[in-house]
């Protein structure tokens, strides 16, 4: 045996001990971020939940796991910052932790030296529902019938009305729309009756026949040869009259309850978990036919076209039809109301392709439209900055959004000049991407006029709009107390005291350590405050701004300041706000 002198023992045990410390400290969690996830109405520990955890700046690097019997998560975040937590489950639709309303908004889950992340409750809200019966007046189901629900809300600080989900009714006239979100609804139901395309192939057959040529039964007709075969159209001639009793072979678009308008129709209120029941009548209407012709340049080519039924600012689809190779179609069976006609060919380029789209208005007799391809507008444009700019255009471009949500990009050149062709007619919102620090103001004419952040496209002749980048380096980073102590899932909002200036608002909600951060802010004079339920506040409705400027604190934003605040929480209901 060799012995080892007794310095090497002593040597190796240190190194030992010292590497064995070594993978202790790799190896320990750093923080530990766990807690119970809970239904938001029975607070009952929700099992199976499916839990995800990201730092807000590394979204990709999620980790995952299913929350134990009793509710209960934990997981081990290697380093202190702010990271998101989110949860989901058939029933519950995904959603962030202190998730709010409409714009998406959530609080953050702060981990560091100084912070308790071990006691999380993620009260998890369920998924609403709204069911019912679509019947017509004779208290029949209206088989297939498409229902469609908008969900009157605040979006960006704006009172809206958005298309939430559409399902067809069964035969039944039954359906039921799930996982909606919590909050007001209008339920719209339009229809079908079921025997309108036979009276319609009746009441055309019949008409076809009227128009025929009279025989002469003066005339005695020539033997007719053995082989010869009579005429089934001669000899089948049908007897066909309208019920004088049917009051029509349309239903009407209807809202609940009842009503023919949406400024007429009822809101339903669903909470979290709850299950809201309707029902609608449609009545009958005369209906009418919708004929049309498309004419457009180059050869003449086929296509489709689909009618849209108008509801507030969205379309919901109709009927549709072919285009044939001549370019007229027809709708038949359309009640009175506001509708688009999207109609494209079947060639997606070259000159016999086009694209149409044009709202109608229809009454109570039949409506002959001649479509053309809409005239495409051209705009022009330099960007110019209100202080110093960047030293290069590089990745930096022009987008003009519709109110379809159709959005279009012009690059900007080395020149700082941008330009866009074959815009269709339409109005539009114009941003600026790319440039770091900088957000679009305005746009200025040639004589130095402004004008606001909007475009009405409606000729082919090119426009010329400069388009004005002002800096928004500023900040302002800060935290919300009430009482002393600090406040998570309160709304932060920064208005300016200008409302015309649009680009310069800025929200944030605070996180799970009361803070909160507003980035690239333009400077100027604005209006700050933290309200414990801003959700539903139509901030930017002028007569609600004006109670919240009155509650707000008043600040002055230097370029390129990086402020640090303290807020009080101002509580939401004891401000007068005007109701909705």
């Amino acid at each position: 045996m060799t012995n080892t002198p007794a310095s090497k023992i002593v040597f190796f045990g240190v190194l030992t001990l010292a590497l064995s410390r070594g993978c202790l400290l790799q190896s320990a969690p750093a923080y530990e971020v766990s807690g119970i996830v809970v239904d938001s109405r029975s607070h009952a520990p929700l099992a199976n939940m499916l839990v995800s955890i990201a730092p807000t700046t590394a979204r990709d690097q999620k980790q995952e796991q299913v929350t134990k019997p009793d509710g209960r998560f934990a997981f081990s975040a290697g380093e202190p910052g702010k990271y998101s937590l989110r949860v989901r489950k058939p029933g519950y639709p995904a959603q962030a932790y202190r998730q709010t309303g409409f714009a998406g908004v959530s609080s953050a889950i702060v981990v560091g030296d100084d912070q308790d992340t071990r006691n999380i409750v993620f009260e998890a809200s369920r998924g609403c529902a709204i069911s019912g019966l679509i019947k017509d007046e004779n208290f029949e189901p209206v088989g297939n019938a498409l229902v469609s629900v908008f969900q009157s809300t605040v979006s960006a600080g704006e009172r809206k009305i958005i298309s939430r989900r559409q399902a067809r009714a069964n035969a039944a006239g039954e359906f039921r729309l799930a996982s909606l979100p919590p909050g007001n609804y209008y339920v719209c139901a339009m229809g079908r009756p079921w025997f309108a395309d036979q009276v319609i192939q009746l009441q055309r057959l019949q008409k076809s026949m009227e128009s025929r040529p009279s025989i002469d039964h003066g005339t005695v007709p020539s033997e007719p040869d053995a082989d010869d075969q009579p005429s089934t159209q001669e000899q089948q001639i049908p007897e066909y009259s309208p019920d004088p009793s049917l009051r029509g072979t349309s239903f009407v678009t209807t809202f609940y309850a009842n009503a023919p308008t949406l400024d007429d129709a009822a809101m339903v209120h669903v909470d979290a978990g709850s299950e809201a029941q309707v029902s609608i009548t449609l009545p009958l209407a005369k209906a009418v036919s919708v004929r049309g012709s498309i004419i457009a340049p180059g050869e003449p080519s086929d296509g489709r076209a689909n009618l849209y039924k108008k509801i507030s600012d969205s379309f919901m689809i109709f009927l549709h039809t072919w285009v044939s190779k001549n370019g007229s179609f027809r709708f038949d069976n359309v009640p009175a109301g506001s509708y688009a006609i999207a109609a494209s060919s079947q060639a997606s380029s070259g000159p016999s392709s086009w694209n149409i789209r044009q709202e109608i208005e229809v009454g109570g007799s039949d409506l002959e439209v001649t479509l053309r391809p809409q005239p495409m507008g051209s705009l022009s444009g330099h960007v110019v900055f209100e202080s110093e700019r960047p030293s290069s255009a590089a990745n930096l471009y022009v987008t003009f959004r519709n109110e379809r949500n159709n959005s279009y990009r012009a690059e900007v050149g080395p020149d700082w000049n941008f330009s866009i062709h074959r815009l269709p007619a339409g109005k539009y919102e114009v941003v600026a991407a790319g440039a770091k620090d900088y957000v679009a103001a305005y746009l200025t004419g040639g004589a130095g006029e402004r004008w606001p952040l909007t475009l009405d496209i409606s000729s082919a002749e090119t426009m010329r709009r400069d388009l004005m980048l002002t800096k928004a380096a500023s900040a302002i980073d800060g935290t919300v107390e009430h009482a002393g102590l600090p406040q998570v899932g309160v709304l932060v909002l920064l208005m300016p005291k200008d409302p015309a200036q649009r680009w310069a608002y800025r929200v944030d909600q605070t996180d799970t350590d009361g803070s909160f951060h507003l980035a690239t802010i333009p400077s100027g004079d604005y209006s700050l405050i933290a309200l414990s339920q801003g959700a539903e506040i139509a901030y930017r409705d002028p007569k609600v701004a004006a109670v919240l400027a009155a509650a707000s604190k008043q600040i002055h934003v230097d370029p390129s300041a990086q402020l640090d605040m303290k807020l009080e929480m101002v509580a939401a209901a004891s401000l007068s706000l005007p109701s909705r």
